[in-house]
């Protein structure tokens, strides 16, 4: 099947198709679209995947218009998982095993932590803070990839070049969000709340 977009505007009580730009009307078959947001600076951004395909981001004008692809810089055919937003208005993507960040019009990879013997991290969740640092959520597979575990928690502020830990090691983290001061994460302990230096406390 196909995926249809549909955008509904204050003061109208319906839906109206929002495919403008799109090839056929639609983002394709067996894409799924997987998170909406705006920079906060006049752009609605959308991202997904599937099917083998390249459009993994789309951008619009967030008062409406014509999408156009933003894939300058992401891995192909790698859907994107997730989308949040800087501070200073960079748009931040997920994807299974990578974080990327959008900057004067094309996305560049963030280094993921260090991983004792090599291995593989996948990212979990992803949140911006308002201190300027970027929260990722990340388990983490050993090279013979027969078990993985959680990897914890942990904050950069250079875009990759360090990181450090902040706290749920060993603890599932399936969700980040964060509200002014706090950044909340859904993990195995209940809701947390985080800063990048450790974990403030449960809330929940």
């Amino acid at each position: 099947g196909v995926t249809w977009l549909y955008k509904k505007t204050q003061g109208n009580n319906n839906f109206d198709l929002d495919t403008a730009g799109l090839k056929n009307g639609h983002v394709g078959p067996y894409y799924q679209v997987n998170s909406f947001l705006s920079d906060d600076n006049g752009n609605l951004y959308m991202a997904g995947g599937g099917n083998a395909s390249l459009l993994t981001c789309w951008r619009r004008p967030i008062a409406g218009g014509f999408w156009v692809p933003d894939t300058s810089g992401l891995p192909g055919f790698e859907p994107i998982t997730y989308l949040t937003r800087e501070l200073n208005h960079n748009m931040v993507a997920t994807t299974a095993d990578g974080i990327y960040y959008h900057h004067a019009g094309s996305w560049h990879n963030i280094p993921l932590p260090s991983t004792p013997g090599g291995g593989y991290l996948a990212v979990n969740s992803v949140a911006a803070d308002n201190s300027g640092g970027i929260i990722a959520s990340f388990n983490y597979s050993p090279p013979s990839f027969l078990y993985s575990y959680s990897y914890g928690i942990y904050c950069t502020h250079d875009y990759g070049i360090t990181w450090t830990q902040v706290g749920l090691t060993g603890v599932s983290g399936y969700g980040l969000q964060n509200d002014v001061e706090t950044t909340y994460a859904l993990s195995g302990l209940g809701i947390c709340g985080l800063t990048s230096n450790g974990i403030a406390g449960a809330v929940a």
